[in-house]
């Protein structure tokens, strides 16, 4: 999915070979995808990296030319503006799953989990990391040291 304006050529035309299809899908209040891209080789892509490098070199590409200074890869690193995140950056896998909304609900506050044998698999069920300030865990078994370092952060017995 792609917001704003459609990736042009060194001659303002649009890049036809990115072209799937035309979006308008809302992935949060404020960002909408305009666009969707297809750009597979028949081989596919051997994994995410080369995936978005592709797709970043045939966007970026055209603008290079006319601008050598100007370049996708700036290697800045953009951190979370939202002070309300427990993530020091941006959760972009909750739109790129289309589950923005679903994610939001978890905003409420802290969640339980009740009688998990394994907490972080539990835990690593709700992919990507919902934004939850606290997640407490009700189990009857025994925290030891054998099995504290599956525990998905600090614990705080009680």
């Amino acid at each position: 999915m792609f917001a704003g304006e459609y990736p042009c050529d060194v001659h303002g035309k649009m890049l036809a070979k990115l072209r799937h299809g035309d979006s308008n899908t809302r992935l949060t209040e404020t960002l909408v995808a305009k666009y969707t891209f297809s750009n597979k080789p028949p081989e596919g892509y051997a994994n995410y990296y080369d995936l978005m490098t592709a797709y970043i070199a045939i966007i970026s590409g055209p603008t290079e030319v006319i601008n050598p200074d100007a370049r996708a890869r700036t290697w800045q690193v953009i951190e979370s503006s939202d002070p309300e995140s427990v993530f020091v950056y941006p959760d972009t896998a909750s739109s790129r799953a289309g589950i923005s909304a679903v994610t939001r609900k978890l905003e409420t506050g802290p969640i339980a989990i009740l009688d998990s044998a394994e907490p972080d698999l539990t835990f690593s069920t709700l992919s990507p990391r919902p934004l939850v300030s606290e997640i407490h865990l009700f189990d009857g078994d025994k925290f030891g040291q054998h099995n504290a370092f599956r525990s998905p952060g600090a614990p705080v017995c009680g």
